[in-house]
């Protein structure tokens, strides 16, 4: 970059932050104003953190935000409620009576896309509940600078909802439970914070998965979301990182869990994507002249490219030097005509060139977009050159593909989430702790479950979680480690066999497990079991630790004590012929051999086996 196109860039850059901290025109939504008015100084805004900010479009609200209700009695089929025409309501199969989940999607993504479903599928298996997804896919698109802005009036039209069913239809508050992802995370802060501001009332819990970190990570609470949105607020961090990551690493709830870290989730590409989706015109600039030109060239396999060129020209390059900043916009699709339609004006930000472009790239999208092809525009600067250029996936499926790939670990807090509402499944236990590279450390500082210390406790991630732990003055971190497929974690499996020539006992059996860091001795069966020769049994234990790798295990069973004793085996001992081969299957479904010294296995004695060797199954 030269020097004269560098300085040009700062001064934009000065200009459009003068122009945030100039006077400011508050917007009012809703009827009369009821959603709130909404302005862009203030604590929301910060020189470093979010230099650049926009209103909610209060047009938003109701015609492209809905409430899609599910409940046990319609699983399938969705009702939209309104809280400004009750009758929606009223008709539906809303019950005041059941507990109230409300999931709120983040940018660019939907609410009936395969994760979400799967969340509400989830919470349906295991109770009755009134499952409302909120559907902003009209208003979470590019630029995300106005994703962020409607964000704060998706979330005063979910209070307003939840207002109206508790003054209407019973609706206990501590009842309600908001849950959600990435910018839907905030979006349930800014409706929590408002219950309490407005309608004084506390909602009783809000999870938020893997909250958005830009724009976001260090702002005041009044800006995200914090401990105070709710009498519980539990975090769920999965790509939390300050530049490179989707999420922000800062804890923002009572009790916050950083699966692996919080950061690269197993079975993700660990290049992090660096926010080609997700950060969004951080700088937008106004340029003199514009020539807009296209192109569409028909390639190989039906598939149509529409390529929409921008060349930025000035009327004099030495007095107004022409400059763009590459914004990673994602956008448009040609299944959903509206998904790149123009912005709707606002008075307090110019048109950009790329605003000029989406109107330009829409009309050509929608031409095409009756074929049933999928489109891909890509927008270039012209006059910077081909480092700036920008590419746009013009269909929101792709948009979300690359963001499934790219931002694999991001979307992990929502598949994760999905996996722990089944108490079938196992248990994603974490251990509270300063950080993950004290908790995966020799030693087992943090491993450990210790009800009796307010600081080394211990809880079930996702909706599980041990919400006895909340202490309001304290915001506590969870660490636990992953797999990379679902259910993401699974207990542990051991097997052992009695030999064919073994006597038939009754008894009890234990297990002692030596780990790299510790050991834990559990007892294998609550009550005396028969244990028959040639019969294999298999055991699937809980750890209260973590052991780290397992080394070595301890094997110990004893006999069932009669009350009338036989006088004639006072003298015999007890035993058991055991296969050498003890079996133990791992949370990435390794199978791990032990092998036994000794065969015969005395009562009340322990026998240790050793690893001999492993293998993936």
């Amino acid at each position: 970059m030269s020097g004269l196109i560098k300085v040009a860039f700062f001064c934009a850059v000065a200009g459009l932050l003068a122009v945030q901290t100039s006077g400011e025109a508050a917007v009012c939504c809703g009827i009369n104003g009821d959603l709130g008015c909404y302005g862009i100084q203030g604590e929301f805004y910060d020189f470093v953190n979010r230099p650049i900010n926009l209103p909610p479009i209060c047009g938003i609200v109701p015609d492209k935000v809905a409430l899609k209700l599910s409940t046990i009695r319609n699983p399938l089929q969705t009702e939209t409620l309104n809280p400004y025409n009750t009758e929606t309501i009223k008709s539906s199969k809303f019950n005041g009576k059941k507990m109230t989940k409300i999931l709120i999607h983040g940018f660019i993504d939907k609410y009936n896309r395969a994760p979400w479903e799967a969340v509400k599928t989830a919470l349906l298996a295991e109770g009755d509940y009134n499952v409302i997804r909120v559907d902003w896919s009209r208003s979470n698109i590019a630029p995300y600078v106005q994703a962020c802005g409607n964000l704060r009036l998706v979330g005063a039209y979910v209070a307003k909802f939840i207002d109206h069913v508790i003054k209407n239809y019973g609706v206990n508050p501590k009842d309600v439970h908001i849950i959600g992802h990435s910018l839907g995370a905030h979006g349930a802060g800014y409706a929590g914070a408002i219950m309490q501001e407005k309608y004084n009332a506390t909602i009783g819990r809000i999870t938020g998965l893997d909250p958005a970190g830009p724009y976001f990570t260090n702002m005041p609470y009044s800006v995200r979301l914090d401990p105070s949105d709710a009498e519980i607020v539990d975090t769920l961090v999965t790509n939390g990182d300050v530049l490179m990551a989707f999420g922000s690493p800062q804890p923002m709830g009572d009790l916050n869990f950083y699966p692996n870290g919080g950061l690269n989730q197993p079975g993700c590409n660990k290049a992090v994507f660096s926010s080609l989706a997700h950060v969004q015109e951080i700088v937008q600039i106004r340029v003199p002249e514009r020539t807009v030109r296209s192109a569409v060239e028909q390639e190989e396999g039906g598939v149509v490219n529409a390529s929409v060129s921008v060349a930025l020209n000035a009327d004099s390059p030495a007095i107004a030097p022409t400059i763009t900043i590459p914004v990673g916009v994602v956008a448009t699709m040609a299944d959903e005509q509206n998904f790149l339609s123009a912005p709707v004006p606002n008075p307090l930000v110019p048109k950009t060139p790329f605003d000029q472009a989406y109107d330009f790239a829409y009309k050509e999208a929608a031409k095409l977009a009756g074929d049933g092809r999928d489109l891909s525009v890509s927008i270039i600067p012209g006059s910077i050159g081909s480092a700036l250029t920008n590419f746009i996936p013009v269909s929101r499926a792709v948009v979300l593909t690359n963001i499934d790939v790219f931002g694999c670990s991001h979307n992990r807090a929502v598949l994760l989430y999905a996996a722990t509402v089944s108490k079938a499944n196992c248990v994603m236990r974490a251990y509270q702790c300063d950080s993950y590279d004290r908790f995966t450390s020799p030693g087992g500082y943090c491993a450990t479950c210790n009800a009796s210390n307010p600081n080394r406790g211990c809880s079930p991630i996702g909706f599980n979680a041990d919400l006895s732990l909340v202490d309001k003055e304290v915001q506590k971190k969870f660490f636990t480690v992953t797999t990379a497929e679902t259910p993401y974690c699974s207990k542990l499996t051991l097997q052992y066999t009695l030999a064919p020539n073994s006597d038939a006992k009754v008894g009890r059996v234990f297990i002692t497990l030596y780990g790299a860091r510790l050991h834990e001795k559990l007892s294998l069966t609550h009550d005396v079991i028969d244990l028959q020769p040639g019969k294999s049994y298999s055991y699937f234990p809980e750890l209260s630790k973590d052991l780290g790798p397992i080394k070595s295990v301890v094997f110990r069973w004893e006999v069932k004590s009669n009350l009338l004793p036989n006088p004639l085996n006072l003298f015999r001992t007890d035993s058991i012929i055991l296969d050498p081969k003890i079996m133990l299957v791992d949370k990435e479904k390794t199978t791990h051999v032990f092998t036994l010294t000794k065969t015969k296995l005395d009562h009340g004695t322990d026998y240790a086996a050793r690893l001999t060797g492993s293998y993936e199954n």
